[in-house]
């Protein structure tokens, strides 16, 4: 595991929420592990199946987790002066914990020790999800190692099964600065096109999701009095507790799609 890897990434996504309007540029704890995960997750499809930060994952009750990145979040967050707000729980105990940050200099140097891959990959995410925690846990629940693992096993990361175009690794130091400069402007040309296709993507959801609201008049009623007249016999209550082996989760239609579909 590499801490200042981790540290990096950590610095990166608060200041790149931080771009974002409100609740969005708040994130906690589980919006920052899941990040972590998604960049090392891209990292991975990319390198041969070697994750950026060399931490450990595995499939935990929230998802994928990872000790050491967990505990590196802290330390890190009151390092860099983010405002902390606590938001009191009504279904566990203690309070939830919100950060943000709203450096665009901590950005920069966050985005120049970062690969591209790992930035892109961070800041398309907080765009798409923000800090809407039940859709990032969706997302990354259905990613491959998730699918292909059972809970408390350890995640494997592969390699992209396509070739694809890898950006270099290269630190900060060994850039000249018409290389940090033209780095910058593709980066800034490649997030305004990810944000033009989600914004996009964001309309056409919602466009699906609106749907007329049901007329309760005469024909509705007049209808479920028909229905009801067709079925003589009532619906027998049971009670009953369902138990799944757990096989299931090894089983290929969690990926195979030729089986789920």
């Amino acid at each position: 595991m590499d801490a200042q890897r981790i540290k990096n990434i950590i610095e990166y996504i608060l200041a790149c929420a931080g771009q974002h309007d409100f609740p969005d540029n708040e994130l906690g704890p589980i919006h920052i592990i899941k990040y972590i995960y998604l960049a090392d997750l891209a990292y991975s499809e990319e390198h041969e199946g070697q994750t950026y930060t060399g931490a450990e994952w595995k499939f935990h009750h929230f998802g994928p987790w990872s000790v050491e990145v967990f505990r590196q979040i802290e330390p890190t967050v009151y390092a860099i002066g983010a405002k902390e707000r606590k938001i009191p729980s009504t279904k566990f105990e203690g309070d939830f914990v919100r950060w943000s940050v709203s450096d665009q200099e901590l950005l920069q140097e966050a985005d120049g020790v970062l690969p591209l891959d790992v930035t892109l990959a961070i800041s398309r995410a907080i765009r798409e999800f923000g800090n809407d925690t039940s859709e990032l846990l969706n997302h990354v629940y259905s990613t491959v190692p998730m699918i292909k693992a059972a809970p408390e096993e350890k995640l494997v990361f592969e390699p992209h099964k396509m070739p694809k175009k890898s950006y270099p690794v290269r630190e900060a130091s060994q850039l000249t600065h018409r290389q940090m400069k033209k780095r910058k402007e593709l980066l800034r040309d490649m997030r305004n096109k990810v944000r033009v296709l989600i914004e996009n993507q964001k309309s056409e959801k919602a466009s699906r999701l609106t749907t007329p609201q049901p007329r309760y008049d005469e024909v509705f009623h007049e209808g479920v009095k028909c229905l009801d007249s067709l079925s003589d016999e009532s619906i027998e209550s049971i009670e009953g507790e369902l138990e799944f082996s757990d096989n299931i989760w090894k089983s290929t239609w969690r990926y195979d799609p030729d089986v789920s579909r």
